[in-house]
């Protein structure tokens, strides 16, 4: 989100970070940081002058990852199975991981 300082401000994001500056001041905060987007809305309009968004530029070509979608279904797969057998799994996981707590969990039965 880009927007203009019209005035002084200070304004604390949900989470305790601060925002402040000065009349005329050009600024930009990352959309994703919803904290501090959802304070810097709530300021007056009077103080600030948020701009619209640029609508991105096409890529030119945008790199082909191959085989992400195939490595994210084996996970789930692996993680549906791990936890069907009862096994406590960590998101953080790999499917190497996965697949070993699978062996050791079969071995022992």
């Amino acid at each position: 989100m880009k927007f203009t300082v019209l005035g002084q401000v200070s304004t604390r994001s949900r989470d305790g970070r601060v925002f402040s500056a000065m009349d005329g001041t050009e600024s930009e905060v990352d959309d994703v940081d919803t904290d501090m987007c959802d304070a810097i809305r709530a300021l007056p309009a009077s103080l600030i002058e948020i701009h619209e968004k640029e609508a991105p530029a096409a890529p030119a070509a945008a790199p082909a990852v191959v085989g992400a979608a195939d490595d994210v279904s084996e996970l789930d797969s692996l993680r549906a199975q791990a936890e069907a057998m009862g096994i406590k799994v960590d998101r953080r996981w790999g499917a190497d991981r996965l697949r070993d707590e699978i062996a050791a969990a079969a071995g022992a039965e």
